[in-house]
């Protein structure tokens, strides 16, 4: 049987950043910013969090 591999490079810091930004887009009921979570530029990562 073939196993399918995953190809990630996410930390543990941006797994935690992701679980994070998942649970404030659940709550906000915002979109998380498209791209890789050690990709998004300040400005992304600013619209995403602020009130």
């Amino acid at each position: 049987m073939n196993e399918l591999k995953s190809q990630r490079s996410l930390t543990g810091d941006d797994d935690l950043a992701l679980t994070l930004m998942t649970m404030w887009a659940l709550w906000t009921r915002r979109p998380i910013p498209g791209g890789p979570v050690p990709l998004l530029t300040e400005q992304q990562l600013i619209d995403f969090w602020a009130e």
